[in-house]
């Protein structure tokens, strides 16, 4: 244990969760897995077998330093270290899907030749006839025998490939989405968090899937999308498709490279999986609008409103103009009818004068 725990501590084993590398794979340095010198092909394996049954898979190690090396193995179990698809963690210890205990490995410790010389070595697995169903996970890492020192730190550039086991029984394929989000921000390690708005691609797209069987899932994904006016705008597939581990979740990510969309934009994923093709979707909706776009929109919308307060000032200043003259038009009816009553009464004094002794002249 203290042996693991100082090479998993030390030792920069960089591994590849894409188990479902086909078992034929080329024995070439050049695609072999590579850390310090050292490099071991195939990166990953995947075996199908039966209780009691015995499986065999050789590995080539390669040694790309310009001086010889002697190597030794170790075998481990793993578990999934992240959603991500991080590296994974290697342990002894039980972890419900173990299989270290059926690998033994020939020859266990070798020289390899300088600049590119290379050793086969073959991996042994005893399934145990009491070995449950499922998936099973392991892993062989090959480090040097001798660790470099720098200061008084050791450095061991171990490197690991993945095994994975497939032991025939009462399979249970349980996957499911955990989520299924719009993103920004592009990378492994870019910094990334959902949005609904976007003003600029790229846009990502995130699948969170959890496992809740007892085998490994290497599930097909693809994401389409759909404008307003439901025209497909684009059907993506994953970055890098990979395995699922059991009782853990993987985000697997999808990357649309447009640099301008515009508009409200639907995007369905859809997630295929297992011998028998077990199928589900999921959808999230999102808009989009350049900056140019914007500007126009709010150019348009500043016309609008200068129209309508224009509008609203004629016709402001119009109604004031008709009542002014309303009220003009008043005062002079009013003089008019003034004057007139005076004439009638001089018309009248006219053809009434008054009598000598002051009254009225009665006249039949």
């Amino acid at each position: 244990m203290h042996t693991l725990s100082r090479f998993v501590r030390i030792g920069t084993a960089l591994v590849l969760l894409s188990l479902l590398v086909p078992l034929g794979a080329s024995h070439d340095p050049a695609s072999a897995q590579n850390q310090g010198g050292f490099a071991i092909s195939p990166p990953t394996a995947e075996l199908n077998g039966k209780p009691g049954e015995t499986l065999k898979r050789k590995f080539d190690a390669y040694n790309n330093a310009d001086v010889d090396q002697e190597f030794t193995t170790e075998m481990t179990n793993f578990t999934a270290g992240g959603a991500e698809g991080d590296q994974p963690v290697f342990t002894n210890d039980k972890t419900g899907y173990e299989m270290s205990s059926w690998m033994s490995v020939d020859p266990t410790h070798a020289t390899i030749k300088a600049n590119g010389g290379s050793v086969s070595v073959v991996l042994s697995i005893n399934i145990p006839k009491t070995a449950s169903p499922g998936g099973h996970f392991g892993a062989l890492t090959v480090h040097p025998a001798k660790l470099a020192t720098t200061g008084e730190v050791k450095i061991d550039p171990a490197i690991t490939a993945l095994i994975l086991v497939n032991v025939a029984g009462a399979v249970s394929e349980k996957l499911s989405i955990a989520d299924f989000s719009v993103q920004t921000g592009t990378g492994q390690n870019a910094l990334r968090r959902e949005k609904k708005f976007f003003m600029k691609g790229p846009i990502d797209f995130a699948v969170n899937l959890r496992n809740d069987g007892n085998i490994a899932e290497k599930p097909f994904i693809t994401v389409q999308l759909k404008d307003q006016f439901g025209k497909e705008a684009a059907k993506l597939k994953v970055e890098s498709p990979g395995n699922v581990l059991p009782h853990s979740n993987r985000i697997y990510r999808a990357h649309w490279k447009n640099q301008s969309p515009l508009g409200h934009y639907s995007a369905v994923a859809t997630v295929t999986y297992g011998k028998e093709g077990h199928a589900m979707a999921s959808n999230a909706d999102f808009y989009a609008a350049p900056v140019w776009a914007l500007s126009a929109i709010g150019a348009l919308v500043l016309l609008i409103i200068l129209l309508i307060v224009r509008k609203k000032l004629i016709k402001r200043a119009a109604k004031k103009g008709r009542k002014k003259k309303r009220k003009k038009k008043v005062i002079y009816v009013d003089e008019d009818d003034e004057d007139d009553e005076d004439d009638e009464d001089d018309e009248d004094d006219e053809e009434n004068p008054p009598s000598a002794d002051g009254g009225d002249r009665f006249r039949e």
